[in-house]
């Protein structure tokens, strides 16, 4: 019985994994450079025109803005925020606590 569990979860994760990498890149032919690769990878442009690129879930993510705005986030150790035109470059250390 125990084996049975087992080959079961195995089978389970093989398909989930399946549709994430096939079905994933599929469902987000939103723009030329989005892709959607559940939690692992995604890129899209939100309403704003601001391209997001996120990586391993809510740990890694890059926003670029139009004007070329850029915040850059490693949570929960660190984000920059770089701003060319407005002269300004922010980082925060154990953000967003400090």
């Amino acid at each position: 019985m125990g084996g049975g569990v087992t080959s079961r979860w195995r089978v389970g994760w093989t398909v989930a994994l399946g549709f994430l990498l096939v079905g994933g890149p599929v469902i987000a032919k939103f723009s030329p450079d989005a892709f959607a690769l559940g939690f692992i990878a995604s890129r899209h442009t939100d309403v704003l025109g601001h391209t997001r690129t996120k990586a391993l879930g809510p740990i890694w993510e890059k926003v670029v803005a139009p004007g070329d705005v850029t915040y850059t986030g490693l949570r929960p150790l660190g984000s920059r925020i770089e701003d060319p035109v407005g002269d300004r470059n922010l980082r925060d250390l154990l953000w967003p606590l400090y």
